[in-house]
Formats: structure tokens, sequence, C-alpha cells
């Protein structure tokens, strides 16, 4: 009887993880969108407001810029609406049942995993499993992953990660060879599927070399494709440096818009990766947010000199774990599952210096080595008696820290008090302030950071949007057009202007905005002629485009064809094309238009991506449709006349 009571006990552990997380991180889910969110999801409003078109979905899942493009993680946003503006709820309650999904799988992964390894009763395998999956689900660290909404990219690229790992774990027991090899297939194609949604998927490669170790150390025989694994890390490894040296000038172009090289943010990744490893082991509930731009860059290996303590640290634990690792594999598992699941973002790219959510599936491997470790070298109830504790800690602090992320109010004034340097936080206080009517606190919160921003011009061209485009009564800050041009002109490259600009443009000559098109016109001109911006490609096209659309706006077809001809040189997208036919064949200039419409189509037909020829196949043909309609409603005038 007592053996069945177990049984069932340990039937219901899956159903008790699940329970826990979605209560701890339910109180999250009445929080605002952040930071890249709105970018990404204001592609749901497709042409008209929805997504409701096979074109607007091809648009949709091909409007990505990385390696793979993630067309599944925008799929994935249509799971819980297709239209934008959309309440952000029912978007953050999907990513936390992903994430309670992804707790389910985790725990699946070390129960498969100690049963190779350990050799002990499935109960144990079950008890530590549950433990783990509970401590790497709750801990605080992850709530960023949940709650920064776009990151359902991390979230779904770790759930194809565990599952291509879980499988590989039924290759490496299974003795019949040609069982063995279609799981490890299937664990291929199912990573696969993963760098659709992140390229982080890659990891698996990392993280599949580490299980192999520990599988190796304790049967004393190399799991199915074990070697294979350490050789497609390292392979792997030279593809990622190859890829560097290959798009050298597109990564040059990408650091510019930093305010860091590729050495400087090398040397401040050791002081990252040692706050993360502190944020794992001792969280603060106010170091989980979501703003991080005030991170101090190390500018040499001993400014700041934790620096250079930080890279010894890590350096050496990494050193001393390979050394004793036939003695301690444990620890050579862990610290070697963690680092290497870091090497993507957290080496090279042009990626900002710090955000929690690249630990989404890095952490893992340093839980199942401490609790393994320690369950190994100390009796069950001395386990119990270290983990409860701890465990209710992790739990406080992620439901305090779920709690404040629900509340926008309280989140982001919590936020700039803990980063007062922090120019986001700061406009998302400004931001809210004025949302609830509270006109005075808003400029003084706007005004304690002008001291900091002399060469930020995001964060001027905010402070002369709300001036200009909300009506209040008063001044919002104290300078005019002038001194707004004469930052821009001084400025470094930040992405606040780009997305002040957009939203000036939309706007320009309605009256949700009071300001003049000429002067509109000055300030888009003025980030034109902006070294800064003007060498980063990406800030020219966004810019011009602005211009195409101001001129179009102002009359002049002209100009607007102009803009959008060079904005198609810059990048290549068919869609300028297709913008200036349609707007060449709406003013009646129908053999222009054909022009352009041709050379769409030569574009078109040399496209080598049969995912991004039916998506500008389909625009095309929208195109031509319209246009023959123009010439329809033309010669309908001219019978009346």
């Amino acid at each position: 009887m007592r053996a069945d009571w177990k049984y069932i006990l340990s039937l219901l552990l899956p159903f008790a993880l699940l329970t826990v997380v979605i209560l701890l991180y339910k109180p999250g889910i009445t929080g605002p969108f952040l930071l890249d969110d709105p970018i990404h999801f204001q592609k749901l409003a497709g042409n008209d407001g929805e997504i409701d078109t096979a074109a607007e979905v091809l648009d949709l899942i091909s409007s990505g810029s990385s390696a793979t493009g993630r067309p599944l993680s925008f799929l994935a946003l249509l799971i819980d609406d297709n239209a934008w503006p959309a309440p952000a709820l029912e978007f953050k309650f999907t990513n936390v049942l992903i994430h309670t999904l992804n707790a389910l799988l985790v725990f699946w992964l070390v129960y498969r995993i100690l049963l190779i390894v350990k050799k002990d009763s499935k109960k144990e395998s079950v008890f530590l499993g549950f433990v783990i999956a509970l401590i790497w689900a709750i801990s605080p660290i992850q709530v960023s992953a949940v709650f920064m909404t776009i990151q359902r990219m991390t979230l779904l690229s770790g759930t194809m990660s565990v599952l291509a790992l879980i499988l590989l774990t039924y290759a490496w027991s299974e003795d019949n060879r040609l069982k063995a090899t279609a799981f490890i297939f299937l664990s291929g194609i199912v990573t696969l599927i993963g760098l659709l949604f992140k390229e982080t998927a890659v990891s698996v490669v990392f993280y599949a070399a580490c299980m192999g170790f520990l599988v190796k150390q304790s049967k004393n025989e190399s799991p199915h494709l074990y070697k294979t694994a350490i050789l497609f890390s390292a392979v792997l490894v030279l593809m990622l440096v190859s890829y560097y040296g290959i798009n050298a000038s597109r990564m040059h172009e990408l650091y510019a818009k930093r305010d860091f090289t590729m050495i400087e943010r090398l040397m401040t990744q050791g002081r990252v990766i040692l706050d993360y490893l502190v944020q794992i082991f001792i969280p603060r509930m106010s170091a989980t947010g979501a703003f991080h731009d005030d991170y101090e860059v190390s500018r040499e290996l001993f400014q700041p000199i934790s620096t250079f303590l930080s890279w010894c640290f890590l350096l050496g634990t990494l050193a001393f774990s390979t050394l004793f690792r036939r003695k301690i594999p444990l620890a050579f598992f862990g610290i070697g599952w963690f680092l290497f699941g870091h090497i993507l973002e957290s080496t090279f790219l042009p990626l900002e210096l710090y955000f929690e959510h690249r630990n989404y599936l890095p952490l893992l491997g340093l839980w199942i080595a401490i609790v393994v470790g320690t369950y190994t070298f100390l009796a069950k109830k001395i386990t119990v008696l270290i983990f409860i504790p701890y465990i209710l800690i992790l739990a406080f602090v992620t439901h305090s820290s779920a709690s404040t992320w629900g509340q926008s109010g309280v989140l982001f004034h919590v936020w700039l008090q803990d980063k007062p340097e922090s120019l986001r936080a700061r406009l998302e206080v400004v931001r809210h302030e004025l949302e609830q009517g509270r006109f005075i606190q808003a400029k003084k919160v706007f005004r304690d950071g002008q001291a900091n921003t002399t060469n930020d011009a995001g964060y001027y061209l905010y402070g002369f949007i709300v001036d200009r485009c909300n009506h209040f009564n008063g001044s919002f800050i104290e300078y005019d057009l002038e001194e707004l041009l004469h930052v821009i002109e001084r400025a470094k490259f930040e992405h606040a202007s780009l997305e002040g600009l957009n939203w000036l443009t939309e706007r320009a000559g309605t009256d949700r905005c009071d300001l003049d098109l000429n002067d509109l016109e000055t300030i888009i001109s003025a980030y034109l002629e902006s070294s800064s911006f003007h060498q980063v490609t990406g800030a020219r096209i966004s810019i011009e485009n602005n211009m195409a659309r101001l001129a179009k706006i102002q009359g002049d077809l002209g100009k607007s064809i102009y803009y959008l001809e060079s904005n198609y040189d810059l990048s290549n997208d068919v869609g300028y094309l297709l913008n200036a036919a349609y707007l060449l064949g709406s003013a009646g200039l129908f053999e222009d238009a054909e022009e352009f419409l041709q050379r769409s189509e030569n574009h078109i037909n040399s496209s080598i991506n049969p995912l991004e020829k039916k998506k500008n196949s389909i625009e095309l043909n929208d195109v031509k449709e319209v246009i023959e309609a123009f010439k329809v409603q033309r010669s309908e005038r001219k019978g009346v006349n």
C-alpha cells in the first residue's frame, strides 16, 4: 500500500508543478507591453488593422531580420490575436502557459537524464526531476523571459530545445541501433524547428555534448553520436567565428548603433555573466527588470577593475572544472552547460549588453549539477531541509516580482528608482504620468533626466513631441526647434529617435499633432544629415521612408518616388518599388507605374527565397489589380466628360 501511495504521489507531481508555476506568475499577466513588444506586435495590424489574408500572414512571418527570420515566432503571435492594437493580457497569459509546459518538459528531461546516469530507482529520479524543474521554473531571473511578451520566441525555442534533448535521451537508452537513429533524426528535426523560433536553439549541440559527457562518465561508454556532438560543437564555434569574419562589414555597421565596440562588449560580458550568476543564486526583486540601458561598459580590461576579476573567476572556474572533470563530472557538466549556453548571445554579436532572458535554458545545467550533487553527497533528508527554504524564498521573490510586473504604475517607478540612469525607465515613467493626466509630475521626471542626455536626440525629440502633439497647457520642455536640431547634429545613434520620427510622420497633417509639415521636414532632414544616423543603413532606410511618406502628404510625388527608390537600393526590399508603382498609378502615371511593376517582377523572379517570392508575388498581383482599377476609373471619368 505504501508503494502505491508513493506511485500516486509521483503521478501528482507534474500537476503540482503546473499549479505552482501558474499561481506564481499569474499576477504579472495584467502588465503592459514593453520595449520591443509594440515594434513587433504592431505587425498584427496588417494593412487594415488586422491580419485576415494569406498575403498578410506571409508578410508577418517573413518580417524578421535575424539570421533565420524566426517565422514561427511571429506566426505564434496569432495564437492570441490577429489585430493591433490588442490587449497584452492574453499574450502574457499564453507565455505563462508556455513556460509551464516547458517546466513539465524540463521535469521529463531531468528524469530521463538521471534514469540513465544514476541508475537508481525511478522514485529518486522523479523526486530530483521535480525539485530541479521547480527551481528552474520559479527562479526570479525567468520572470523577464515570460513577461517581456515578444520573448515568446525564447520560450518556444526552449520548448523545441528541451524536446530535442529528451529525444536524445531515448536514443541513448535504446539498444536497437535503428530505433536509436530514428530518435536522433527526430531530435535533429525538432532542433531545426526550434531555429525557426529563435537561433538560440542551436545551443542544443552544446547541451547534447554536456549530457553525453555525463552519460559517458556514468556508463564508461560513449552514447550514440556523443563524439559527433563534440565535433559539431567545435565546428559550430568555428562557424560563429567565420560568420563574423564573412559579415565583418555588416557587423561593423551594427556596432555603429551601439555605444561600445565588439572588444568592449566581450570584456563587459565577463561582468554580465557574473551578474547573471548572482541573480540566479541570490535573486533581488528590483533586479528582475526590463531596462538595462544603464549597464556600465568595460572600456578596458581594468576599467572597471571588476572586468579583470570577473574574467579571472570565470576562466579559473572553467579551467578547474575541466582539470577535474573526471573526478567531479557534475561540476564540468553544469559549468559547461551554462557557459556554452551563452556562447551565442553573450559573445561577439552586436546585441545589447544585458538581458536576463538569455539565461532561460543555460541556468538549467547549473541546477542539475547543484541539486544532484547535493543529493549524491548528502542524505536525502538534508537535501530536503536545504532546498525547501530556498524554494520558498524563490517563490516569494518571483511572486512579488510578477505582481510588480503586473502593475504599470508601480512597475515603472520601481525600475526608475532602482536604475535612475536608465533613460528607458525614465521615459516609461513620463509616458505613464502623461497617460494618467499628471502633467506636472511627468514634466519634473523628464527634466530630471535632461542633464545626462545632452547627446541623446531621442530623449529631446520625445519632449518635443509631448509639447507639440499632446495639447497640454504650458511648455513641457525648455528648448525650441533650433535647439532640437542642434542636439540631433551632435547626437549619437539610438533607436528612440526612429520611433519618434515614425510617430510624428504617421500623425503629420492631422489634428492629432500641432506640428507644421515644413518643421517636420526640417527635423527629418537633420537626421539624414547626421553622420551617426546616416552611417547606420537600417536607420537611414527608416528616416528616408519617413521622408517619402511626408512628401506624399505634401503632394510632392517626385520626392516621394526618389526616396522610395533610394530605400530599395539600400534594402533590396521590393516593397518600396511596389509602393512607388502604387503612388504613380494613383496619380494616373500608368506608364511610369508599369515600369516599376516590371522592375518588381524582375526582382521577384530572381529571388531564391521561396517564402519571400510567394509573399512578394501576392503583393505584386494586388498592386496590379489596384492599378487596373485606377485605369478603369480614369476611363470612366473621361467617358462621363
